[in-house]
């Protein structure tokens, strides 16, 4: 074992100018205090080690200073800091672990990341990174859709924790295999928010982030603690300088700043890497005013031009511009205010994803001289997150909205309205009989009631929506027996406070139907039967070759379900209803080729650009090792969309473009998987986007969410779907 009190010095080392203690110094000595209690040492020992430390004796006798020199101490403290048994129910969510043992390291580095099928656990074909930071957390199934299952000889203990790099981790584990997870200094850490990195990397403007990166990375190969101490302070002096230097998000700006006296060199690192980043960005000199506090007045500013095609239903994807401005005001006044003419000015780019801002409603008008270039930062190449986009596949695809697949699963309201009905209630109910009533009032403001009123009045497309109620002829029979029975609650509460009696199928919240269904077996049937239908419809468009569909299983009738995985199996309803209308057209017949390229080809797009038709950069940090960061230029979104269309029409012939697998899980719904064509790779690869269908939640919150996630090769995609 370390001597725990080295971690204590290494400690203190960190945290002055320049990394060498001096017990003599008043102001070190402050600092070596706000060390131990970072630590959360006992006060008894914080008090007696700095008295020890400035030689006071006469007023602390012997046996004091044994409080902290004896083999008990050196026990409590070494548990303390260097072997916390990370899965003792006394650390719990939000206690931050890692492995600071070559040791351990080696025993955890590599192993293989595990995901459930719904069968088994397959290798995810990632392995673990045990030099992360860990952040415990509250229990999670290895089953989960997000949840990566590391498991370790045959297991033992499991622990939850999120990593660094935002992703959650099941580990299975004997305890001397755990017990190699330290705890760690979370106080110290920044808290690296999208808007702290985002300001991190724009600080690279103003700063060389890549001296810092060459310095920290010699002195932690030569493991020089003091070293690392005077490198924090160097970079620490300017990165408060560059801070102040740009229009940063105050948020990030803040999240810096209040951890810069206390960040170890780690965090340090982190930041130079993503200020070097910015530092080797081809187009760093066009200018070095920002916008990024003021971005989403930028992202209007755009949308008031009538000259910029900002359509899309994903927000504008740059998270910073640089600019040739004197401030962000004056780039966003050009873009969205007219000229003095009373036309919006004309924003040209060129083939290195410069936009200029001409002072006329055309191409040919005068350059005003105002250049600008969109960013979209990233930690690091590879690290990039694919994008919601569930928006923009429901405009185009003329998708009903939230409310009308509701509508449909569980039945059409009446056109009398919930709210026309309570008012007439509360009209026709005398004063004094009102009193009464309101006496009586519980809190039956279930999640059902607030979901129908959030989307009250928004109806689904009626050619499309075939009305669930109406042909489930059990449901309304089953809802009034519900009533009756009290499985569900046989009041509700008016919009004017009043608590008024469930008379009919109208009254009922969205949660009161799930109970309908949960509690009859041949109204939940009737949804398992259309249900179905719409997956089996999906699966009789598959293909030998371009679109390919597999399902496993087969939901069941008569089963139990929990409300829960009812509204899964409400998910499954939507998502193939998507799938559908994504493949084929108005007859039910699939679409050509090339129509179902162009949609792709404008879902990448969308994932790219969001609402914005501009060029973009995708700016990427330093990975860990320093090298330089290479970037990656978009154009404009037209030039985009028209070359990978021209890309995936030459390079798809008799190549799946399309593939969906339905995994039957054991609640009685589907997961659904969906791979999509997308661009090719360097190699002239054929690259797929996987996409995640589904609901994000169960309650008044739902949304349909349509998730690109990841990147597969065709290989690996053919594998997921069985074809050789």
């Amino acid at each position: 074992m370390n001597n725990p009190l080295d971690k204590l010095l290494t400690e203190w080392a960190y945290r002055v100018h320049n990394g060498m203690p001096d017990p003599k110094n008043p102001y070190h000595l402050i600092k070596l205090d706000e060390a131990m209690i970072s630590m959360k040492l006992p006060n008894d020992f914080r008090s007696g080690f700095l008295n020890g430390v400035r030689g006071v004796t006469e007023e602390y006798p012997l046996e004091t200073k044994q409080i902290y020199l004896d083999n008990n101490f050196y026990e409590k403290l070494e548990n303390e800091l260097s072997e916390a048994r990370i899965y003792q129910s006394k650390y719990g969510a939000g206690d931050v672990f890692q492995i600071t043992s070559d040791s351990g390291i080696s025993v955890w580095k590599g192993a293989t990341i595990l995901n459930w099928d719904g069968e088994d656990y397959v290798d995810s074909g990632k392995v673990f990174d045990a030099k992360q930071v860990f952040t415990k957390q509250s229990k999670a199934d290895p089953k989960g859709d997000k949840v990566g299952y590391v498991k370790i000889g045959n297991g033992g203990e499991k622990v939850t924790l999120k990593g660094d790099d935002g992703k959650i981790y099941v580990l299975d584990a004997a305890g001397s295999n755990l017990k190699l997870f330290s705890k760690a200094k979370s106080p110290t850490s920044f808290n690296w928010s999208a808007e702290a990195l985002e300001t991190a990397a724009g600080c690279g403007l103003y700063m060389n982030g890549a001296t810092h990166v060459t310095n920290f990375l010699k002195y932690f190969q030569s493991k020089n603690v003091a070293a690392v101490g005077r490198q924090i302070l160097a970079i620490k002096s300017e990165a408060l300088s560059a801070l102040g230097q740009g229009n940063f998000a105050s948020k990030g700006v803040s999240e810096l700043t209040s951890k810069a006296d206390t960040a170890d060199g780690n965090n340090w690192y982190m930041f130079a890497l993503l200020a070097a980043g910015m530092g080797d960005f081809k187009h760093k000199n066009v200018g070095t005013t920002v916008v990024h506090e003021k971005i989403t007045d930028y992202y209007k500013a755009l949308q008031a031009n009538e000259l910029v095609d900002t359509s899309g239903g994903k927000a504008n994807t740059a998270d910073m511009v640089l600019t040739n401005a004197s401030s962000d005001d004056e780039l966003i006044s050009y873009i969205g205010d007219k000229n003095s003419h009373g036309s919006y000015r004309f924003i040209d780019y060129d083939s290195n994803g410069v936009c200029e801002i001409l002072d006329g409603p055309s191409d040919d008008s005068k350059s005003t001289g105002k250049k600008f270039v969109q960013i979209s930062l990233k930690k690091a190449k590879g690290k990039a997150q694919l994008g919601k986009i569930s928006n923009f596949v429901r405009d185009h695809f003329d998708m009903k909205d939230n409310k009308g697949y509701i509508i449909d699963f569980v039945g059409e309201k009446t056109d009398e309205g919930f709210f026309g009905k309570a008012f007439d209630k509360v009209k026709s109910i005398g004063k004094a009989v009102i009193s009464k009533v309101t006496k009586l009032v519980v809190k039956i403001q279930n999640i059902g009631t607030k979901f129908f009123n959030k989307f009250k009045g928004k109806k689904g497309n009626k050619s499309d929506i075939t009305g669930f109620f109406k042909k489930n002829k059990r449901f309304k029979l089953a809802a009034k027996k519900a009533i009756k029975e009290g499985i569900i609650d046989k009041h509700y509460i008016s919009s004017g406070g009043l608590l008024l009696e469930k008379k009919g199928v109208g009254d009922l919240s969205f949660d009161d139907k799930l109970l309908v269904l949960q509690n009859d077996s041949k109204a939940l049937n009737e949804s398992v039967t259309m249900t179905q239908k719409k997956v089996n419809s999906l699966l009789k468009s598959s293909s030998p070759t371009s679109v390919t569909i597999k399902l496993q299983g087969t939901l069941a009738k008569n089963a139990k379900m929990s409300k829960a995985d009812i509204y899964k199996l409400m998910s499954n309803y939507v998502s193939a209803d998507f799938l559908d209308t994504m493949i084929k057209d108005g007859k039910d017949n699939v679409k050509p080729v090339k129509d179902i390229l162009s949609d792709f080809a404008l879902i990448e797009k969308e994932m790219v650009y969001g609402r914005s038709s501009l060029p973009l950069w995708k700016v990427y940090g330093r990975d860990q090792k320093g090298g330089a960061a290479t970037h990656t230029p978009y154009p404009g979104s037209k030039e985009f969309v028209e070359e990978t269309f021209g890309d995936l029409m030459l390079n798809t012939q008799n190549k799946i473009i399309f593939g969906t697998f339905g995994n039957l899980q054991s609640g009685n719904f589907y997961t659904f998987t969906v791979w999509m064509v997308s661009e090719l790779n360097d190699a002239q690869q054929l690259i797929y986007t996987k996409f995640r269908i589904g609901t994000n939640g169960g309650d008044e919150s739902f949304t349909w969410i349509f998730e690109g996630t990841t990147k597969e090769t065709e290989d690996k995609v053919k594998k997921k779907l069985g074809i050789s």
